[in-house]
């Protein structure tokens, strides 16, 4: 069964706001397997792009965010709420 109910993104969001705010990061990595795409559309969502690394073995996908990014990021999701939506 298929869930919409955007608990994850929430919950993305948080572990965000938790490594860059609290334990004062820079820089978020998140390893994940290429072919997970619902993990890459939650990434998607919390403003986590790809970049590609290189590697002994060629050039591999990782996601990341900066905590600048991740900032502009909730920025634009909380001015593209509706009025009166519920923001957590």
């Amino acid at each position: 069964m298929q869930s919409r109910q955007g608990l994850m993104t929430e919950a993305v969001a948080a572990v965000n706001d938790f490594w860059f705010d609290v334990l004062a990061f820079r820089v978020l990595r998140a390893p994940k397997a290429v072919g997970n795409i619902a993990s890459r559309r939650i990434s998607d969502r919390a403003c986590i792009s790809v970049r590609l690394s290189s590697f002994p073995i060629g050039f591999q996908p990782r996601w990341e965010i900066t905590a600048e990014e991740w900032r502009n990021c909730k920025r634009n999701i909380a001015a593209r709420r509706a009025p009166g939506e519920q923001t957590g």
